[in-house]
């Protein structure tokens, strides 16, 4: 049987009159505001823990399976780059190794060519200039100058090439494993925030 909001009214004028207003103020107070049928019943608040309790366990398990797949996902995606930055690195040491032994070659066909020019040179100074011993001392002071200037500044080009050569090779191989380092913390950073 529902209750109207009359039939309250009515019901709280004569429980004043015969209880007084206090008593019935009280009274009305432990009524439900709509009928029984809309109040939980304790089997009610058990079905609804139960199937809460359910939810709950599902959630946990798809949770679960949902971590252990994003785990293995990130461990072959590691796995993945790890094999790939060290086929970098590797291709990269062949390269740097081939252009080295390039470049020493090189310098050594133009120290070659150099040197045989310069024999040359002095075989044509010894064979030209026999009639006066001071302009032919002279004359190779010179050349020994120029000899030495022109080594020196070969020699200066080759460890310029070098040096550059080598220092542009490091660099790019220590940022390759840095951004291995970087990108293998976040990857383990990012696991182990999941899971915990």
């Amino acid at each position: 049987m529902t209750i109207s909001e009359t039939t309250r009214r009515e019901m709280h004028t004569r429980l004043v009159d015969v209880l007084g207003m206090e008593a019935a103020d009280a009274l009305m107070e432990y009524l439900p505001p709509v009928g029984w049928a809309d109040v939980a019943t304790k089997h009610d608040l058990d079905a609804l823990g139960a199937a809460t309790k359910r939810d709950l366990d599902a959630l946990a398990a798809t949770t679960k399976r949902d971590l252990d797949a994003l785990g293995t996902a990130t461990k072959h995606d590691i796995d993945a780059l790890a094999a790939t930055t060290k086929h970098d690195l590797d291709a990269l040491g062949a390269a740097t190794k081939r252009d080295i032994d390039a470049l020493a070659a090189t310098t050594k066909r133009d120290l070659d060519a150099l040197a045989a020019t310069t024999k040359h040179d002095l075989d044509a100074l010894a064979a030209t200039t026999k009639h006066d011993s001071e302009i032919l001392g002279s004359r190779i002071d010179t050349l020994g100058v120029e000899l030495r200037h022109e080594f020196n500044s070969s020699f200066e080009r080759f460890e310029t090439r070098f040096t550059d050569k080598l220092n542009q090779q490091t660099r790019a191989l220590l940022l390759g494993a840095s951004a291995m380092m970087a990108a293998t913390i976040s990857a383990v950073s990012a696991l182990v925030s999941i899971t915990h």
